[in-house]
């Protein structure tokens, strides 16, 4: 696994994480939904792309 989709891996967990955490203590919101797809979806993005040739 490369250095970059491992932060971004990173990233996603914490983002889960915070995003449980709202949705427990706060309750459910458009706001913490939209949240969580926008970065399930700029994460699969991210991981999915083609590497750069150097």
């Amino acid at each position: 696994m490369s250095p970059q989709k491992l932060i971004i891996l990173l990233v996603l967990i914490i983002v889960l994480l915070s995003t449980a955490a709202e949705f427990i203590f706060e309750g459910i919101s458009a706001r913490g939904l939209f949240l969580l797809a926008a970065t399930a979806g700029l994460t699969f993005y991210l991981w999915k792309r083609p590497e750069r040739e150097k």
